[in-house]
């Protein structure tokens, strides 16, 4: 399956969203205690993308299968990675990033 790098950062934040409530680092361990959960704003923050942006990655992520759709307690829209998803964002060498390496917040704008 072919991703776009838009697609590839936007799953680094749902990873890493993972990653950092679960102290997990692979994707078997991912799968098992998936707390991959972002919402709009989450991924705007980490990305620089503005929310149309997100909203037209996310949407091509959800037809991918890679993102599953979950209501927030306060209405707004969240997903969280599927197990494909999981295995996308831990297939790319540089999906391996942190949050610093999404942005390059001195230029506002991305690496």
């Amino acid at each position: 399956m072919e991703l776009t790098d838009k697609e590839k950062k936007v799953l680094s934040v749902f990873r890493i969203e993972g990653e950092t409530c679960c102290s997990v680092d692979n994707a078997q361990d991912m799968k098992d205690q998936n707390m991959s959960y972002a919402i709009l704003e989450d991924v705007m923050e980490q990305t620089g993308y503005n929310s149309q942006q997100v909203g037209g990655i996310v949407a091509s992520l959800l037809e991918k299968d890679l993102l599953i759709p979950e209501e927030h307690s306060e209405g707004k829209s969240m997903w969280f990675l599927s197990d494909l998803g999981i295995d996308a964002a831990y297939a790319n060498p540089e999906n391996n990033l942190k949050y610093d390496n999404l942005i390059d917040r001195n230029s506002n704008g991305l690496r």
